[in-house]
């Protein structure tokens, strides 16, 4: 059936007697909520998105990267939250409906390090079928489609337990971009730290360093980009009230003087010598 909620443009979801497959598109950049999928038991759902997304499940929020597979048990009830105009897929299926040890699920869930290779198109696939029975309205059967969705989430879980210690090819610039537009989304977060970063891409720290190996570090990249917000605020009119200690704790540095050492370091002057430049220059266009 084919639902709407806040600024989703369409979302078909096709449901069997227990399990579902759905594709749903957001037309709006604002945060947008997706019809919750609710389910009265254990559950496995895999998610992929074009989009940075936001998955509430069990009352835990997670904020994924775009194109990065999703994969993870859950309880009752899974929402979705696109941030940005982008589509989303997700195949979410009955525990009990699957043929794998609790091991073999566990392993994969575990081992579910931001994969981005034929998993995450797969499923990006599933729902693109999905969509487009309802279009050419077919009707399939409940049985079919749980196992249809039962079927997707095997092969996906086995393959994923199975090279678990398996890297999947990934493009370090790619990475690397979606790392700093986290960044920058959360730079007044004051719990934005490498193991953030880490846990959006669904990779360890560690593999994410060895991901950014020959640029700046995730530490580096955080530094810059809260510099950068304090520079703006120095050199802007509407802030021109605050004072060097208040920017410094808005870009979440300890200290004014550990920011005035950062801020010299990185822009060759001081935020005090940069402010009263700024505003010398105002005084001068009157």
């Amino acid at each position: 059936m084919a639902t709407r909620a806040g600024h989703v443009a369409s979302s078909t979801t096709w449901s069997g007697h227990r399990n579902i497959v759905r594709s749903a598109s957001v037309d709006d950049p604002h945060l947008a909520r997706i019809v919750p999928i609710r389910h009265g038991g254990s559950v496995v759902s895999a998610s992929v998105s074009s989009a940075p997304m936001e998955i509430v499940a069990d009352g835990r929020r997670t904020e994924c990267a775009p194109g990065v597979l999703v994969l993870g048990c859950a309880g009752q009830v899974l929402e979705e939250r696109l941030v940005e105009r982008g589509s989303v897929a997700t195949v979410r299926v009955d525990r009990d409906d699957l043929r794998l040890s609790d091991r073999t699920l566990e392993a994969a869930v575990t081992g579910n390090a931001g994969r981005e290779g034929w998993q995450a198109n797969f499923v990006t696939a599933a729902g693109h079928t999905i969509a487009g029975l309802w279009e050419d309205g077919s009707q399939p059967d409940p049985a079919g489609i749980d196992g249809y969705a039962a079927g997707v989430i095997e092969l996906l879980i086995r393959s994923i337990a199975g090279a678990r210690t398996d890297a999947v090819p990934v493009d370090p610039n790619r990475r690397r971009q979606i790392a700093e537009e986290f960044i920058e989304r959360h730079l007044l977060d004051p719990t934005l730290s490498v193991q953030s970063v880490a846990s959006f891409l669904r990779i360890s720290p560690r593999q994410l360093a060895r991901d950014l190996d020959g640029g700046p570090s995730v530490t580096v990249m955080i530094l810059r980009a809260r510099l950068r917000h304090a520079d703006r605020l120095l050199r802007s009119p509407a802030h021109s009230e605050l004072m060097l200690a208040q920017i410094a704790q808005i870009c979440h540095f300890s200290s004014q003087a550990r920011f005035s050492h950062a801020y010299k370091e990185h822009y060759g002057v001081t935020p005090r010598e940069v402010r009263a430049a700024a505003q010398a220059h105002r005084r001068a266009q009157r």
